[in-house]
């Protein structure tokens, strides 16, 4: 039972230095318009992470928490967790996250552009391989689609705040058939 608390804390931490990490680099880049070509990082730096924290704590950055949904070990349902996400940037914090903690052989994302239409209560999340990977977004396992696409409509659509209704995927521009 110790063991999984120490755990779930585990997870957590790295979940919100994830987080500031992600935010430090939206904040670099700030001055490009908000469906702009965002990085994925697969590997952390942790003295970045560190450094990241060190930064948000001492700006005092406003928290806010988020549920995000992520596919159980045996692929058959999602299991919440709180995060603690920077509130300004939640939604592409959230997004950024969740994609880049998808490490699956062979398959490396290198950015996406997200597209929010409040009127229609929809975003479209444009995903952008990278030019090495071995593995396309159609040779995905339905597991793996279920582990990325899955999470992003779960914890998009289930957060009250953001009121969206519809999460859509392309590629380059084109949509995905899934």
């Amino acid at each position: 039972m110790e063991t999984r608390f120490q755990y779930s804390m585990l997870q957590q931490c790295c979940g919100l230095l994830t987080s500031l990490l992600l935010l430090g680099l939206v904040a670099c880049q700030s001055a490009q318009p908000p469906s702009s070509l965002r990085p994925i990082t697969n590997g952390l730096d942790l003295d970045a992470v560190i450094a990241a924290l060190d930064r948000a704590l001492e700006t005092g950055v406003d928290l806010t928490t988020v549920t995000v949904y992520r596919l159980d070990d045996q692929c058959q349902g999602y299991i919440d967790e709180a995060v603690r996400v920077p509130k300004e940037q939640a939604l592409q914090t959230v997004i950024g996250q969740i994609l880049s903690q998808q490490t699956f052989l062979g398959f490396d994302l290198s950015g996406y552009r997200v597209d929010y239409d409040p009127t229609a209560a929809t975003i479209t999340i444009d995903l952008r391989l990278a030019p090495d990977s071995f593995r396309r977004l159609v040779s995905l396992s339905s597991c793996e689609q279920q582990a990325i696409f899955g999470s992003l409509r779960q914890t998009l659509t289930r957060h009250p705040d953001w009121k969206i209704d519809t999460v859509q995927f392309t590629d380059r521009g084109q949509p995905l058939m899934l």
